[in-house]
């Protein structure tokens, strides 16, 4: 499976609970989804 690595307009839109960008990681997979370290929360 395809691995993707998330920006942060998207990392945003999770925390907003965008349903469209949270339904489109469930169908890719949470296992198959990155951040950077400078994107990822302290």
């Amino acid at each position: 499976m395809k691995q993707y690595l998330l920006d942060t307009d998207i990392c945003i839109e999770i925390i907003k609970n965008n349903e469209l960008v949270l339904d489109k990681v469930e169908t890719v997979g949470e296992e198959n989804c990155f951040v950077t370290d400078i994107s990822h929360p302290i």
